[in-house]
């Protein structure tokens, strides 16, 4: 200890080198940490700064700040070399209001590079001042495009929630420049479940459920007394949750969480001085029905809704499973019945399976999603109809065609050491993440492979047959035959680990696979980006200007490419 003092209390130069170097940290701070940029400029701050490095003359927001715009465009380089070296990518899109009443278009970017990694990036959190109209949409993400030197041709999809002005941005688009419209299918399950929570079936069920959590929230005294139920009956000390209308899954967390404390909460009710009544003993049975009719959408919405494993492949098995569990049973009560069917025509009015069923407007959306399902060696033509599987196949025929003439095949990185045998383990988040049941190592994670696990059930477990030795399949239809006799990876494994491992196998597909794989099932990703900037755009920093919060929001998602 003495000789730490001495040397902290010894006198000490920070010559030049030294102190540059303590200038990317703080600015590295600040973008990692989410740091106001003022705060260099805080006393404690400076104190802390002349104790810990004596000699170091603190700069203040002027510098830094410039340093950050310096680092903004180093970034922009960085990333316009990366997507310069892809073929395809995908991108996901969405508008956000501050609490300033400023708004905001994020653009986000996701393609697999020559390592057959998924990446994801976020391009723009960029202000606008226009109208949200079609048409404006269309000029805001034409320019995030242009400012990082890509094509449009490039950009194979573009993932967008059901709002009216962001489908016609997307009609355009495609009309303009091929991108394939998908609508977010976390978007769309909210519409979905939107509709069950409001049947009259339920509805003064959760009316009654939120008078309760609101009485908690509301008094003090009630919240005191159960603290002490909760501590008396050994139920964990959690707070009530009051759902949200604009997030349909905030209603099954305040319903589980209900069922939770269902017996703190009734000791507490049974004395008469309280104004809130208690629920009935059919309203609880309710609430554990509707959690359990609930928890299926909450597990494909937490899957489809990641960035780091392909998940656009999925989409068609999702929807599947989902009608399969709202398919009614014998035994449901008449209620139950009820809300399975609204869900279920839901579902099938907004997301068509057969070709029979699509519309002029989903024929794209469907075509799309066939296809990435079709090119994951995990779904491929799982749950479709033989003539639905017809249609994939002389659709993926003919767009690989399309390529050959035009000698745009794509030569990716083998690796011959990688094998798929029954004996490998899931990949997990050191592996890239892509997993789409990685190995869990959080409860989050554990829940959420448990709630998969459910949802899909155990039926699409199926490890492939080792691979052929020779690659004698030469013309589009011979690798595309070669590739559906291929048995189903099982949902553990990797997708684009099997394409690393058979891309010169299947290299006049190799194209479609980087195209289609790379498309996100949700627009997700977009939405992050903007609680990022809601931390970044609060009450410290309300004046932080808009092009300021596009540098640090940017900055922040891709802070790796900074180090």
């Amino acid at each position: 200890m003495q000789k730490i003092d001495a040397f902290l209390s010894a006198g000490r130069t920070c010559n030049v080198d030294r102190a540059t170097k303590m200038n990317d940290k703080i600015a590295m701070m600040i973008v990692k940490d989410l740091r106001p940029i003022s705060f260099v400029e805080g006393s404690g701050f400076k104190d802390l700064m002349a104790f810990c490095e004596p000699g170091y003359n603190m700069p203040g927001r002027t510098f830094f700040t410039a340093k950050l715009e310096t680092m903004q465009a180093e970034l922009k380089d960085s990333l316009k070399a990366t997507l310069a070296s892809t073929k395809f990518v995908a991108v996901t899109s969405d508008i956000w209001t501050s609490a300033t009443n400023e708004s905001y278009v994020s653009v986000t970017v996701h393609y697999i590079d020559n390592s057959w990694v998924l990446c994801s990036r976020v391009l723009a959190v960029m202000p606008i001042e226009d109208r949200h109209t079609g048409d404006n949409i269309v000029k805001w993400l034409l320019d995030v495009v242009a400012q990082y030197d890509m094509s449009p041709s490039k950009v194979s999809a573009i993932v967008h929630d059901n709002g009216s002005n962001m489908v016609a941005a997307a009609k355009k688009l495609e009309a303009l420049h091929g991108w394939s419209s998908v609508r977010c299918v976390a978007h769309t399950i909210q519409l979905v479940v939107h509709a069950v929570l409001q049947s009259a079936t339920i509805s003064d069920t959760l009316t009654s459920a939120r008078r309760v959590v609101e009485y908690f929230k509301r008094s003090a005294l009630a919240t005191s007394l159960l603290h002490a139920k909760q501590e008396q009956m050994s139920v964990p000390d959690h707070q009530m949750i009051m759902d949200v209308s604009t997030r349909w899954n905030s209603t099954l967390y305040m319903i589980d969480r209900l069922l939770e404390q269902r017996w703190p909460v009734s000791a507490v009710l049974s004395d008469k001085s309280h104004k809130c009544q208690n629920l009935s003993e059919i309203q609880w049975e309710t609430l554990s029905t509707v959690k359990s009719l609930l928890q299926p959408f909450e597990a494909a919405t937490v899957f489809i809704s990641g960035d780091k494993y392909v998940t656009a492949s999925a989409v068609v098995s999702v929807i599947h499973a989902l009608r399969v569990k709202m398919e009614p049973a014998p035994d449901d009560a008449a209620y139950v019945k009820q809300l399975k069917d609204i869900a279920l025509r839901e579902l099938i009015d907004r997301w068509p399976l057969e070709l029979d069923q699509v519309t002029g407007d989903n024929r794209k959306l469907f075509s799309v999603v066939l296809k990435s399902a079709a090119l994951d060696p995990r779904f491929k033509f799982n749950c479709l109809s033989p003539e639905t599987a017809r249609y994939v196949r002389s659709e993926l025929a003919a767009e690989a065609m399309q390529y050959v003439a035009r000698t745009e095949v794509v030569d990716l990185p083998v690796d011959n050491e990688v094998t798929v045998t029954a004996s490998e383990r899931p990949s997990t988040s050191a592996d890239h993440d892509y997993s789409c049941t990685a190995v869990a190592s959080t409860s989050r994670e554990q829940s959420m492979a448990a709630a998969m696990d459910s949802l899909f059930g155990g039926d699409d477990v199926v490890l492939p047959d080792p691979a052929p030795d020779d690659d004698a399949v030469s013309s589009v239809d011979d690798q595309i035959g070669s590739l559906f006799r291929e048995a189903r990876l099982s949902r553990q494994q990797c997708p684009l680990q099997w394409w690393k491992t058979n891309s010169a196998r299947y290299r006049l597909l190799v194209p479609l696979a980087i195209k289609y794989l790379c498309i996100p099932g949700s627009s997700t990703p977009s939405e992050r980006t903007f609680s990022v900037a809601g931390l970044t755009l609060n009450r410290l920093r309300s004046a932080l200007s808009p092009e300021h919060v596009n540098m640090l929001v940017v900055m922040h998602a891709n802070n790796d490419l900074l180090e």
